[in-house]
């Protein structure tokens, strides 16, 4: 049986949650995607428009085209919340 192909990468996922520091064990299971936790209260914690997707502060592993980023949309900060707490 020949391998399946795909023309974008976001055709086939095939995730986990975990270890998502370690990635040649990732490589070696042949994971597409992970959690990545950069939700809005760790990358804007002091307000609206501070973080800079073009800064240099993207984890290595996800550098490469070989693993897709699923942000976590958990963690509000206190400056985007009615009650004012985190």
């Amino acid at each position: 049986m020949p391998t399946v192909t795909y023309a974008r990468q976001e055709q086939h996922r095939f995730d986990m949650q975990g270890a998502n520091d370690n990635s040649p064990l990732l490589a070696a299971l042949g994971i597409s995607s992970t959690i990545d936790d950069r939700q809005l209260s760790a990358m804007e914690p002091n307000g609206v428009n501070t973080f800079s997707p073009t800064a240099d502060n993207l984890d290595p592993f996800y550098k490469s085209d070989d693993v897709m980023r699923l942000i976590r949309l958990d963690g509000i900060p206190a400056w985007a919340s009615s009650t004012g707490a985190f």
